[in-house]
């Protein structure tokens, strides 16, 4: 339990911070309230924040009358398109995977053929699914598939930026447009109650199996799906595995306690021994350093956050290459917020610390030159590569204000609460929950 924790800690919140891990733990499933706007105009390139260009970015999220909108954050237009959504994921192609209120089924409507009804990829109707994510290229989905227990249907609800639920013996499956393929391992180490995947830019899935508590506390697994065959990359039992990311040329950076060594590490991507990725290949990342938040950047750099003060969050954002094992480039985090971390597309850098009272977070958004240009009070949230932070306000105690921050401006969306949000060329789902 104690190496699943610390490690977990590295990859997602920081170990140096004073503060103990119930509160970093608590943060990541923060969702609360903004209050006030205090929105400055940006110094971050307004080409990019505004649109990118061709990387133009779309928010798609369940309103209060349970339909599936996807909203033009340029255009500031919405488009109704399924009725009786209760859970999604986008496709950067278009393509919808989700969950109705009133069955048990996984469906797929492409959005881009608004006249053909969605299609139902479910094979058996005993047993409840939810879907995970998308392949970057559109063609595999990932879905989490299980028996009901006890005759009700598990609680699903959305937990570091993607779909989770409360029930053992979870299967993993892929859909590849026209098959459900079983991708769970021949012998996981125990009964499995969470899965968290990431796929990879040509197609293969990282996925990290969880198990439920146990006396003996069974430590979670990383696994490789190459598209025809599953293979356990962690090779680590006795140790505690997890926050598997792909970069964009193929390698995977994760968490680990193995033996004595506790850290980040990165395997190539390419390196196999009798059949299995070759764990004599991975590389730690600066374990001097005791990097935090540690993220990839789009040239295939680690990014990472070190504490150069343990007392008071004085911190700097360092661009790591895996190759040379050298620093290329350190940034000044100008925000007191606890834990910071480079967001995606590499222009801001994101800032967050618990806040008091209603479950919530104070974030900043700075720029690469230490100039902090937007600070909110703010429940969940979620940035998009295009330079768009869409983020959960609030009005009342209890009513959720789905926001838009674009760089000049923020506005408010649509009211919602506890419904799924996420933008359409990004992974992360997020959730306007009232605390």
């Amino acid at each position: 339990m104690n190496q699943q924790l610390s490690i977990f800690t590295k990859l997602i919140n920081g170990i140096r911070h004073p503060k103990s891990f119930a509160v970093l733990f608590t943060l990541v499933i923060i969702v609360s309230i903004v209050v006030v706007t205090r929105a400055n105009r940006s110094q971050i390139d307004l080409a990019y924040v505004i649109g990118n260009g061709d990387r133009h970015d779309k928010l798609a999220y369940i309103s209060q009358d349970d339909q599936l909108i996807l909203y033009d954050p340029v255009e500031r237009i919405e488009n109704a398109l399924l009725d009786n959504v209760s859970g999604f994921v986008l496709s950067r192609d278009g393509r919808v995977a989700f969950t109705k209120l009133d069955d048990n089924d996984l469906y797929v409507f492409d959005t881009t053929q608004p006249d053909n009804d969605p299609i139902n990829i479910s094979q058996t109707h005993d047993v409840f699914e939810y879907p995970l994510a998308w392949s970057p290229n559109g063609r595999y989905l990932a879905f989490g598939s299980f028996t009901e227990s006890s005759g009700y249907p598990p609680n699903i609800w959305i937990y570091q930026g993607s779909y989770t639920s409360d029930s053992e013996g979870l299967s993993l499956y892929v859909w590849d447009g026209e098959t459900n393929i079983n991708a769970m391992p021949d012998q996981p180490l125990d009964r499995v109650d969470n899965a968290r995947v990431d796929w990879s830019h040509n197609g293969q899935l990282a996925f990290t199996l969880e198990h439920s508590w146990s006396e003996d506390d069974v430590p979670a697994e990383i696994y490789l799906w190459d598209g025809h065959n599953t293979t356990n990359i962690s090779q680590n039992p006795n140790g505690y595995d997890g926050g598997a990311q792909w970069s964009n040329d193929g390698k995977l950076l994760f968490g680990s306690h193995r033996g004595n060594e506790e850290g980040v590490f990165v395997w190539d991507g390419t390196s196999f021994a009798n059949g299995v990725p070759d764990a004599s290949t991975f590389i730690q990342i600066a374990p001097e350093l005791q990097p935090t938040r540690v993220t990839w950047t789009e040239d295939s750099l680690v990014a990472f956050v070190v504490y150069t003060d343990t007392t008071i969050p004085a911190k700097t954002l360092i661009q790591w290459d895996t190759e040379s094992q050298a620093i290329v480039k350190e940034m000044p985090v100008s925000s007191q917020n606890a834990w910071s971390w480079l967001a995606e597309g590499g222009q801001v850098i994101l800032s967050s610390h618990l806040a008091s009272g209603i479950p919530s977070v104070y974030l900043d958004v700075e720029n690469t030159a230490g100039e902090i240009v937007f600070s909110e009070h703010v429940g969940e949230f979620a940035w998009s590569a295009s330079g768009y932070l869409a983020f959960c306000g609030i009005e009342e105690r209890y009513s959720r204000l789905l926001s838009i921050w674009n760089g000049e401006e923020s506005w408010i969306v649509a009211r919602t609460s506890y419904r799924p949000g996420q933008w359409q060329n990004g992974d992360k789902v997020f959730s306007c929950n009232n605390g």
